[in-house]
């Protein structure tokens, strides 16, 4: 559609409403020219802006609309308050006005008015196909994707294994220790592909498969793919739960693919996930007490993609975001999303935001895997996800949208906080808040004392500049404390809260670690700084006092993403931080770096370990590199090379131990090696893989990193 056909346009509102003054080619113009992108320096804001852009036209449209026609009602009963607040705080605090308040929360009041408000909200559907128009015919970028693969490429280093098979000293590991899921909330287990029990190895590879190995021998007790219930669908497992003797996989289920379709795939054993369209999420459980035949004893269906999940003792919650489809048949679009084919109650389905007017639905499911044919708990909101903190009995999930317009916010984000109250599988939506800025990951977040605190970055389209700030919430929801713009025009990179400290990284070129006293709810205060080159992704306390930060090297101009940097941080005196050592791995790639369940530590509590994968001509090398922290100081150095002849091309490597045995584990093969002496023992090929050797189309489904 071109910009200047307004006739089109006006036929398009409607050929009875006349056209309100709005929508006159000179205000649009206008309104177009004020929101144009201008030249950046940083290149990743470009995609940002022009979903801002889009947005704010799409509000001022969906604005218009409403007022030019009649709706149907809407029915809506206001939610309860809650009423036993768990851990309340004994002092009250007095709420500061962000300038902007999260909407009242609302529920429907029959089936008949969920579908009203997707069927009204359906009417102005066409309102995505306008904006696509002006936005493709109007808006000129200054960035090109030259430009931006210039500003995003790594540069190259050598290969520096800092020695390979090394050991200067032994330390101690005890004999029956083992290694577990490295997880955020203690007592809340996370899904992972490699589970350990301290005898068995248990992986999931290729999205399918799921390979036990008994470590006492090195021998497969059983590698099979994972089945469908429906014979006709595929069970593509993204992560699984070890309870006792149940194991339960999680993951997304989907129609097979016709024999004649030339549409393919191929699923690595990585972080990277190929998600058909049509897909439910699925959470299956096994009795793995006979290792060589598991036996499946529950499989459960929720509609949506699947997010993450959390286990709590033997219940498991999952979250999915299931999308209504507005283009279909009216008679049978899906409006209400089903667990195990039945549809969720009405009294179950929240709005938080009326005029966000969202598709989507955050769905929360819980139940005892133990029990066999025990009840689903479930609850939805209408909202969208980002990213989810869990505690033993609270989750809450962030959701992050664009503010086209309010008096202090316009121009930047805010993030919606959904709380789900959690007791024995069984699931509560309970309140709704809101805070400004975009969360970083699951870290950003926590839970202490009965308050929540969470750290945010906020892009300032009108200033041109990111904001990062930390805020506290009451047992309410009610923002209470706040240390905003923590480093000028720096992206928060990392968070770890330790009791009442909050340790932040930023990131422009250098990385700043801040340490801020949250001891006082309402007054979060600045204690120490701390400027290094380089930033890190992921921060892990170890020892009394310490932090290990991994993540990428970089000097005042630039990071170097093919660089691994170690720091340790000496945080003993919040006011005066000190960094005791580095150690940069150049020509490394480390999978901690965006998923931190990949770190793995030992039971002596100061020595650590985590995969390193190194680009070489020809091929790829995988080793498992182990650290000890003594003295402050990095030391034991040393390599756990995953054998080269086993090495997959699309492999992936993580690490466990039992014992004093570590073992690394790839796509189709498991090494095992003694601890101190770093020798390996013996090693095991449990799938043959077959490359892909015709090219690779995706076009049927997407990816997700």
């Amino acid at each position: 559609m071109k910009t200047e056909n307004f006739e089109d346009i006006k036929e398009m509102l409607s050929s009875k409403d006349e056209v309100p003054e709005s929508l006159s080619k000179e205000n649009i113009t206008k309104m177009l020219k004020e929101k144009n992108i201008k030249q950046k320096r940083k290149s990743q804001h470009v995609f940002l802006k022009a979903v801002a852009v889009a947005a704010s036209v799409a509000v001022v449209l969906t604005s218009v609309f409403v007022s030019q026609t009649v709706q149907v009602p809407i029915n809506y009963d206001e939610q309860t308050t809650l009423s036993a607040q768990e851990n309340k705080p004994e002092v009250k605090y007095e709420a500061i006005d962000l300038g902007i308040a999260p909407k009242a929360v609302m529920k429907f009041q029959d089936e008949k008015d969920i579908k009203n408000y997707f069927l009204n909200m359906k009417k102005y559907d066409d309102v995505d196909d306008f904006i696509d128009g002006i936005f493709n015919d109007t808006l000129k970028f200054s960035s090109t994707e030259g430009d931006m693969a210039a500003d995003m490429e790594a540069p190259g280093s050598a290969l520096n294994t800092n020695g390979t098979g090394s050991a200067s000293q032994s330390f101690e590991v005890k004999e029956e220790s083992f290694s577990q899921t490295n997880t955020q909330v203690q007592g809340v287990d996370e899904a992972d592909i490699v589970k350990n029990d301290g005898r068995f190895l248990y992986i999931i590879s290729n999205q399918k498969r799921l390979t036990i190995i008994d470590t006492k021998d090195m021998s497969v007790a059983f590698s099979q793919e994972l089945k469908a219930k429906d014979e006709e669908k595929t069970f593509f497992v993204r992560e699984i739960y070890l309870n006792g003797d149940r194991l339960v996989a999680v993951g997304t289920e989907s129609e097979k693919a016709e024999e004649n379709n030339e549409k393919k795939y191929y699923s690595s054993f990585s972080y990277s996930y190929y998600y058909p369209f049509n897909s439910d999420a699925v959470t299956a459980v096994y009795d793995i007490s006979e290792k060589s035949s598991p036996k499946l004893l529950r499989y459960i269906t929720q509609d949506g993609e699947y997010l993450t999940s959390r286990m709590v003792g033997s219940y498991l919650y999952t979250v999915t975001e299931y999308l209504v489809n507005l283009n279909g048949d009216s008679d049978g679009e899906k409006y209400i999303p089903k667990i195990e084919e039945k549809a969720i109650s009405v009294e179950d389905i929240y709005v938080a935001d009326r005029e966000k007017e969202s598709r989507t639905y955050v769905v929360v499911s819980g139940y005892d895997t133990s029990d066999e044919k025990g009840e689903v708990s479930a609850e939805t909101v209408l909202g969208s996800y980002s990213e989810v903190y869990c505690s033993q009995s609270k989750l809450y999930v962030a959701d992050t949208e664009y503010i086209s317009s309010t008096d202090k916010m316009s121009g930047r984000h805010r993030t919606n906080l959904y709380v789900f109250s959690l007791e024995n599988g069984k699931v509560e939506f309970r309140k709704s808040g809101i805070v400004p800025g975009m969360v970083d990951n699951q870290f950003s977040m926590d839970e202490n004392g009965g308050f929540f605190r969470i750290a945010t970055t906020d892009y300032d389209y009108n200033e041109d500049c990111d904001i990062s700030s930390l805020y506290v919430l009451d047992g309410e929801l009610n923002v209470i404390g706040e240390l905003f713009d923590i480093a000028k025009d720096e992206q928060i990179k990392s968070v770890r809260y330790m009791g009442n400290y909050a340790y932040v990284v930023t990131f422009r070129n250098t990385d700043p670690l801040f340490v801020i006293d949250l001891s006082k709810p309402d007054s979060p205060e600045m204690k120490g700084e701390l400027k290094l080159p380089g930033f890190s992704e992921y921060l892990h306390p170890i020892g009394e006092g310490l932090l290990v930060g991994v993540g990428y090297d970089g000097d005042e101009e630039s990071a170097d993403f093919s660089s691994v940097k170690l720091s340790l941080f000496d945080v003993s005196d919040p006011e005066k931080p000190k960094e005791m050592d580095t150690h940069i791995i150049k020509g490394a790639f480390c999978e901690v770096n965006s998923d931190h369940k990949a770190f793995m530590t030992l039971s002596n509590g100061n020595t650590f370990g985590f995969p390193l994968r190194y680009d070489l001509q020809g091929g790829q090398s995988y080793q498992f590199k182990l650290m000890t922290v003594k003295d402050g100081k990095f030391t034991e150095k040393q390599n756990f090379a995953h054998p080269s002849e086993i090495t997959d091309y699309f492999g992936f490597l993580r690490g466990a131990y039992i014992g004093k045995t570590l073992y690394t584990v790839t796509n189709r093969s498991v090494a095992s090696f003694d601890l101190e002496t770093a020798e390996m023992i013996e090693s095991v090929v449990f799938y043959e893989e077959e490359l892909p050797t015709e090219e690779i189309i995706l076009t049927e489904g997407i990816i997700v990193d």
